[in-house]
């Protein structure tokens, strides 16, 4: 399951904006590719998508994240500041395969407090 945290802050308002504007995410892709694989999952039904990801490895995990950041960020680019886009792409680069197994509900380390205080 997703957790809270900055992952799950970067879901929420990412999906949030892309959809209040009626953007999308990332243009045509080639089936198997990162992208490709994202829009695959991203049709599933909320529910599968939180099993699947649940099932995942840290690293899919990792590259399904950074796959949505980057398509929010490219789709909003034009509408961003400089430094908006600057956290958002620091946010990209704290989503690695390591912050999965030992996320736990409730653990915020202290580069993930920096990141949230930045986005506010």
């Amino acid at each position: 399951m997703i957790r809270g945290g900055l992952v799950g802050t970067i879901i929420v308002v990412a999906a949030a904006s892309a959809v209040a504007r009626h953007q999308p995410i990332e243009g045509g892709v080639q089936e198997g590719s990162a992208i490709g694989v994202y829009k695959a999952f991203m049709a599933l039904p909320a529910d599968q998508r939180r099993a699947r990801f649940a099932a995942m490895t840290p690293e899919n995990k990792a590259s399904l994240m950074r796959s949505h950041t980057e398509g929010w960020i490219q789709a909003n680019k034009g509408r961003l500041t400089a430094s908006e886009i600057a956290v958002f792409e620091e946010m990209v680069a704290y989503v690695t395969p390591q912050i999965y197994p030992r996320q736990a509900e409730g653990a915020v380390d202290k580069r993930e407090q920096e990141l949230r205080a930045k986005m506010r």
